[in-house]
């Protein structure tokens, strides 16, 4: 990555540090367990750090989510927010699914397809 690229990196992780507080800090109303818009399918998670995936449920809810081989297990707190941080893994281009289940009913809420692991900067173009 040249000197310019990393300048404008580092710019913009406050930018997206910021977005993401506001999205975890947004209150609603739940009667199941929900996650942020910027979880979609093809999307890209940084390889090498870990990976934090979270939501909303219903308070005391148990949420699994399970991607590239990880079963991480988080149970929602009093406000009904959770988190799971996958393990840091290495950049692959082989797509591949992220579950989000919960219990008791081992319910499967979010599928999302083709999910890669590489370097987010170099992905998202233009920086």
């Amino acid at each position: 990555m040249n000197m310019k690229r990393s300048v404008r990196l580092l710019a913009v992780l406050p930018l997206v540090r910021a977005v993401m507080a506001a999205l975890v800090l947004t209150p609603s109303v739940r009667a199941d367990v929900t996650l942020p818009a910027v979880f979609t399918d093809h999307m890209v998670l940084q390889a090498g750090a870990p990976a934090p995936v979270w939501g909303w449920g219903e308070p005391g809810e148990q949420v699994t989510v399970e991607f590239a081989g990880q079963k991480k297990t988080a149970k929602a707190g009093a406000d009904g927010k959770w988190m799971v941080k996958l393990d840091p893994m290495p950049a692959s281009a082989e797509p591949r699914d992220l579950h989000v289940s919960r219990r008791p009913r081992r319910r499967r809420v979010a599928l999302f397809r083709a999910v890669e692991h590489g370097d987010v900067g170099a992905r998202c173009g233009g920086w």
